[in-house]
């Protein structure tokens, strides 16, 4: 169970990835997607968990702030290497891209299919969606390889492995897919 505070965000190291804790009604679907992308995906990179209130500054500030801790980032800002953002809160991926901006990090956008699976579609900074037409198969080779450098402070960090497919069951995650741009 995520810790509880209404008044700021909260970065937290959870076993093999960070989980971003929002305020309000955004502690729940944040704690249900750490138990369903850790245990499945053993991937070390950014969970992003929204609401509507959040304050897209503060917020990117802080993710920063979480990749430091983590070993993503040294506190000059430079990137160890170019984390992936995810968002899995219901509605604007507003706040996530901006993030994903400001960190020069991919966006990853869970949206749950029909068949009951999660699919995760993938954004530049930019906003402009990676497809199989412009490097979505070089994107998901380096999430699958691990050949991105690893920070000094790796004990920090677990070991970068994800399924090839990238797509995960849709076991704990009940909140409303969120809108693409």
């Amino acid at each position: 169970m995520l810790p509880d505070d209404p008044q700021y965000f909260r970065a937290l190291v959870q076993g093999d990835h960070i989980v971003a804790k929002a305020p309000g009604d955004a502690v729940g679907p944040a704690a249900r997607i750490a138990r369903c992308i850790g245990p499945t995906i053993k991937i070390t990179e950014i969970v992003v968990a929204h609401d509507g209130g959040a304050e897209a500054l503060g917020c990117a500030e802080l993710f920063a702030r979480a990749a430091v801790h983590a070993g993503f980032a040294t506190r000059q800002g430079h990137l160890w290497h170019k984390p992936v953002v995810y968002d899995v809160g219901a509605g604007s991926v507003d706040y996530a891209l901006f993030c994903a901006r400001t960190l020069d990090a991919t966006l990853a956008v869970f949206t749950q299919r029909a068949d009951g699976h999660v699919e995760l579609r993938l954004y530049e900074p930019n906003g402009k969606a990676i497809t199989e037409d412009n490097g979505l198969a070089a994107v998901r080779d380096r999430l699958a390889s691990g050949r991105t450098p690893q920070p000094v402070n790796s004990a920090h960090v677990g070991e970068r492995v994800v399924r090839h497919d990238l797509h995960v069951p849709h076991r704990h995650h009940t909140g409303q897919p969120p809108t693409l741009p």
